[in-house]
């Protein structure tokens, strides 16, 4: 599991992102009047809603205490920008900046396909999950194939849906004072846990649009800090008909494509989700273990009944690395992590 899949899993376990609002002088600004939404009405509009074609620009803001090991190009503030099409039909095209180029994943409908041109490899994957942990948000940044999860992270709508899906029945819920948004009258749509839940996490935001009832802004909160651990979202949007040439994808000539495992192979890298809620954690099997120095610098040695392994801690999860070839992820303390790794053994 390399370093990169980690900090990728770990802004998915958390649901991962927040994005800074657009700033424009007052005179400017569209009124922020929208009439009142009751929470449920509110959660079930998002559900409901069909905003059709947009493009816009995604921004990400985290502050996990792993910055720079995501391999994306970003500014010395932690910010990192993205890419959107959306043709309001199930098919995405994004593209996403790197240190050494830029990375695209297009979701034709049928098949995921990853460029990288830095290191010019392509891959391709079903974009359709078989099993119910692949529609968990959990078990998408878990799976196999990164780019559903990488998919998850740059789409604030996809994401805002997992983390509803997943938190709405160990939340409280209420609706706080409108925002803009991109430019846009948004409602704050606010998640906190129920007492009961152990979760590092203290609160989850949704910034949802007022007309198109479209999530454009996910923002996670830690324990103990007033500042966001993770923010994604529109810095700018425009709904209209986007060219079917976007959704399209062939692999540049002369480069090799590459399969991701199929759903056998998954199954054989066994993925198990553990509790529910804020607590849920997943628990899967890695192709390789982590043995990497940098890997060594970031963690921390650990044991237990389950066994040993090294510990990864960020401000709103962690990931346990065994030393049997297991990896489990949360929003949690390291003692849950322990004891779903003592629930779900080794295979």
């Amino acid at each position: 599991m390399t370093s990169e899949r980690i900090v990728g899993a770990l802004w998915g376990v958390a649901a991962i992102l927040l994005v800074a609002a657009l700033v424009v002088p007052a005179a400017t600004r569209p009124s922020t009047r929208l009439p009142p939404v009751a929470a449920a009405d509110l959660i079930a509009s998002i559900r409901q809603s069909k905003p059709g074609p947009l493009t816009g620009n995604v921004q990400f803001h985290e502050q996990l205490g792993l910055a720079g090991l995501s391999g994306l190009s970003h500014s010395p503030d932690g910010t990192r920008t993205a890419r959107l099409w959306s043709d309001g039909a199930g098919r995405h095209r994004i593209s996403l900046p790197s240190d050494g180029g830029e990375r695209t994943v297009v979701d034709d409908g049928s098949t995921v396909w990853s460029w990288d041109s830095a290191t010019r490899a392509v891959t391709k994957s079903p974009s359709e999950g078989e099993h119910p942990v692949d529609r968990h948000p959990l078990g998408q940044l878990g799976s196999s194939d990164a780019e559903r999860g990488g998919g998850l992270l740059a789409n604030p709508a996809d994401a805002a849906s997992a983390l509803l899906a997943m938190l709405e029945p160990s939340s409280t819920v209420r609706v706080e004072a409108v925002s803009l948004v991109a430019n846009r009258p948004a409602y704050q749509l606010v998640l906190d846990p129920l007492p009961t839940e152990r979760t590092l996490m203290r609160e989850v935001r949704v910034a949802v649009d007022g007309e198109t009832r479209l999530p454009l802004e996910v923002t996670v909160m830690a324990n103990g800090s007033t500042e966001p651990a993770l923010r994604v979202g529109f810095s700018d949007l425009t709904f209209g008909p986007q060219s079917p040439a976007l959704f399209a994808f062939t692999p540049p000539s002369g480069v090799a494509v590459h399969d991701r495992p199929g759903r056998a192979e998954s199954r054989a890298h066994v993925r198990t989700l553990v509790g529910e809620g804020w607590d849920t954690v997943l628990v899967r099997t890695a192709r390789t273990p982590e043995n990497s120095l940098l890997m060594q610098r970031l963690s921390t040695p650990i044991s237990g009944a389950w066994g040993q392994g090294r510990l990864v801690r960020t401000s709103i999860g962690n990931a346990v690395l065994a030393a049997d070839g297991r990896v489990a992820l949360g929003a949690v303390p390291a003692q849950v992590l322990t004891e779903a790794l003592s629930q779900a053994p080794a295979r």
